[in-house]
């Protein structure tokens, strides 16, 4: 367990296991995390289950509830799992989500936050849905406001920009690795998925 690098079992996943076409869907039309989230514990477990223990809503029995839980003997790595929308990520003053994952991170106690990884992902479009489309894709006046100040390579650099900002180590929690994933074409637009691996 020691040498698993999450990053490239995210790119395996993308490359063996899930149906992204499925996720461009999910992505516009409810929070991405969820089902990220439970398709990648479900990879992991069909890949690892002879070895490692693959835990969803993992709880020590104590006050500690944790998104997915990969467990070797008496060696536990945890991983937190947070969704946005990349217009979340746009304003300079807003850390909400830099706020939920040092929330996440506090609920640790000391000898386990060298064994969490946090993910943030970020869903993002090539250009803006039609109005057409308006009452199915989840938060459509945003998504539309974004798109009139910024394209969406834009929007991939100030989210970048601003993901990478908030987590420079003075919290004790960089960005070890990000990427882009084409998750194909939902609604007439093409869905990306920006991603974030923090720890």
């Amino acid at each position: 367990m020691q040498n698993m690098d999450i990053s490239n079992e995210i790119r395996d996943f993308f490359d063996t296991a899930y149906d992204v076409g499925s996720l461009a869907f999910l992505g516009l039309t409810t929070k991405v995390e969820n089902p990220f989230r439970d398709q990648f514990a479900y990879y992991l477990y069909k890949k690892y289950s002879s070895s490692l223990k693959i835990s969803r809503e993992y709880s020590n029995g104590q006050n500690l509830r944790v998104d997915l839980a990969i467990i070797e003997g008496e060696k536990k790595h945890f991983i937190e799992f947070k969704a946005c929308y990349s217009f979340d990520l746009l304003r300079y003053d807003y850390k909400l989500y830099q706020n939920e994952i040092l929330k996440d991170r506090d609920k640790y106690t000391n000898k386990d936050l060298n064994n969490v990884t946090y993910i943030l992902l970020s869903i993002r479009t090539d250009i803006c849905p039609i109005e057409y489309y308006k009452d199915i894709i989840k938060y459509y006046g945003d998504v539309v406001r974004a798109f009139n100040k910024y394209s969406s390579d834009d929007q991939k650099k100030l989210s970048f920009e601003s993901v990478n900002r908030w987590f420079d180590g003075s919290d004790g929690l960089i960005v070890k690795s990000s990427g882009s994933r084409d998750l194909g074409k939902a609604y007439n637009v093409n869905v990306y998925l920006d991603y974030f691996i923090i720890g």
